[in-house]
């Protein structure tokens, strides 16, 4: 196997093969995302590109796949989030997320980015924010493209997880896989892909990338308590 391109900072791994995995790797962190993870990210996924990769897979070490932007500073984590689902959709690849922990807050915009998202039973995925005193209106487009109208707001309303079973119902995600199975249930589903001519899976990657790409070109960390809140500042709820 080819050796992981880990690089001193960003937290980000590329482990290079005939299926590039992108791996989100600052487990301390809950892989909170700051500015040189996003830098990282983008500078490995174009590695992905110039390999000549048409599909990737985008996964997560540690016990939180992403807890969303890094809050230690709201700015930076909001703008390293927004360069990393513009990367997820600008890029010509076929990404393939596998999901085998919680999704917290504007994790699930990543989500929301990518094609095909396959789930293991103990993932779970949540918009926590209102429990902490702020609503995510700026990540709600997206979600509701991605889950509908009712059960974005529903899963921003009620501040709760849902696990990968009723996640799969609400369209979330494509398939749950018991986590035995999920290299070889991955593998197959690429190996479709490498079945067909690779302009025509390139060309729906843009198709796809163009349909989701004007409900998600806001979908960051949730904004400061506004002016008129008489809330505290919330605390920090994506971020380590």
């Amino acid at each position: 196997m080819p050796a992981a391109d880990a690089g001193p900072v960003g937290n980000v791994t590329l482990i290079p093969g005939e299926l590039p995995r992108i791996r989100l790797d600052r487990p301390a962190k809950r892989n909170a995302v700051n500015g040189p993870m996003a830098e990282r990210f983008t500078e490995l996924a174009q590695k992905v590109v110039d390999q000549g990769a048409v599909a990737a897979v985008l996964e997560a070490s540690g016990p939180v796949f992403t807890a969303g932007a890094d809050l230690v500073d709201l700015d930076d984590g909001a703008r390293a989030v927004e360069r990393m689902i513009d990367c997820l959709l600008t890029l010509p690849v076929h990404w393939v997320a596998v999901v085998r922990q919680p999704v917290l807050g504007a994790g699930m915009a990543f989500l929301a980015a990518v094609p095909l998202v396959i789930a293991t039973p103990a993932a779970s995925f949540a918009l926590p924010e209102l429990a902490r005193g702020f609503f995510p209106a700026s990540m709600m487009t997206g979600q509701a493209q991605s889950l509908g109208l009712r059960a974005a707001y529903d899963l921003a309303f009620s501040a709760r997880p849902v696990g990968a079973e009723r996640a799969h119902a609400l369209g979330l995600v494509n398939a749950v896989i018991a986590d035995e199975h999920v290299e070889s249930h991955v593998a197959g589903r690429v190996a479709l892909l490498h079945q067909c001519p690779r302009a025509e899976v390139l060309l729906g990657v843009t198709s796809w990338q163009a349909a989701v790409r004007p409900a998600l070109q806001r979908a960051h960390h949730p904004p400061a308590t506004p002016a008129h809140s008489t809330s505290p500042t919330p605390a920090r709820l994506e971020g380590p």
